[in-house]
């Protein structure tokens, strides 16, 4: 009888050790859970809470999407969308931090300005939530923007030959890019009326997130050098050996034969002419120029001139059977003066050989 007493009171016992254990433990999470709360909405209240917790959640995706209208504004023919948002994930590849603009912080708003090392690429702004039941207010996002406008480099400015291809970044640009073309070459710039000659064009391309790495080859596909494509004597000394060869032997002839018109050589005036128009084309410009003459040279006395030397700086092939050359020579007279001029002569290509039809002197 007194076993049984005995184990009714130690059920009772434990039911209610059981009933206070859960209590206790009801309460003691009550009371965990309510200070929990309470310290949750104490850091809320505190800003570097705010910030930290944002930092935390921003992501790249984030900043490129932000970045849509400077993206739309790259041109995808050199840089596509893609390349584009890469440039951004390179930019912020380091660790972003932010510190507070307090110039610009109120009891209203807080300003951070996030920096990715030196560079500033953004501004948070965090403003007052509602007021919470433990007193306490949250600071909250009010507003962010993003500015990656520092990554957009130069744009390219390029002048080259008509015929020269442009390169930028390895995308070959079309006539779209051209802004200016026939633009002369002073060494040929006295002939363009009356020639066609070759010009040089301007491509123009806008800046893109980044470098643009520009690339110029002549016809031939060879790399040059801006500088180089510029360079007159380099692009528009283009004859061929043979062409070359050909222009210093009729050159020579000719100069030969036009010092001795132009001084009335053994006071031949007729005859120093008919050797000097087997070099020139007839009904010319310079054919005509030297007919002309004939009265002013009547009365040239002859000092016993002669072709000493001449030195040929450019033969540039025109195209359609001309050629340039320019060429500077000495005359030397029987009193032993020596007269030094320089003339540019074009040359046309007919059955007879190559025939001087036009002169300037310089």
């Amino acid at each position: 009888m007194k076993t049984r007493e005995k184990m009714k009171f130690s059920i009772k016992l434990l039911i209610a050790m059981g009933i206070y254990a859960a209590v206790f433990i009801a309460a003691a999470a009550f009371g965990l859970r309510w200070f929990w709360n309470y310290m949750a909405a104490y850091e809320a209240s505190r800003p570097q809470t705010a910030m930290d917790t944002y930092m935390e959640q921003l992501e790249i995706g984030h900043l490129q999407d932000s970045a849509a209208d400077l993206i739309a504004g790259i041109d995808h023919n050199i840089q596509s969308e893609d390349s584009c948002r890469q440039a951004i994930a390179d930019a912020v590849s380091t660790d972003i931090t932010y510190a507070k603009k307090v110039s610009e912080c109120t009891d209203t708003q807080l300003v951070y300005i996030l920096s990715c090392g030196k560079q500033a690429i953004g501004r948070v702004t965090l403003i007052p939530g509602e007021t919470d039941s433990f007193g306490y207010t949250p600071w909250i996002v009010g507003s962010e923007s993003f500015d990656f406008s520092y990554l957009i480099g130069e744009g390219a400015s390029v002048t080259v030959p008509h015929n020269y291809p442009v390169y930028v970044n390895g995308v070959c640009l079309s006539g779209e890019y051209i802004t200016e073309t026939g633009i002369r070459y002073a060494l040929l710039d006295d002939f363009y009326d009356d020639y066609s000659l070759p010009c040089m064009v301007t491509y123009e391309v806008a800046p893109i997130l980044g470098t643009l790495n520009v690339t110029i080859t002549d016809p031939q596909g060879i790399a040059v050098s801006p500088e180089e494509a510029l360079d007159e004597l380099s692009v528009l000394n283009n004859c061929t050996e043979a062409e070359r060869a050909d222009i210093e032997s009729v050159t020579e002839a000719f100069l030969t034969r036009y010092v001795a018109f132009i001084t009335n050589a053994n006071g031949d005036l007729k005859g120093n002419y008919t050797r000097l128009a087997k070099y020139m084309v007839p009904g010319s410009s310079l054919d005509q120029r030297m007919h002309d003459s004939f009265e002013g040279l009547k009365w040239v006395r002859d000092r016993k001139a002669s072709l000493k030397s001449m030195t040929i700086q450019h033969r540039v092939s025109l195209g359609n059977g001309c050629y340039l050359c320019d060429v500077t020579y000495t005359v030397k007279y029987s009193n032993s003066t020596v007269i030094t001029d320089s003339v540019q002569i074009i040359f046309r290509d007919t059955d007879s050989g190559l025939l001087a039809e036009t002169l300037r002197s310089y």
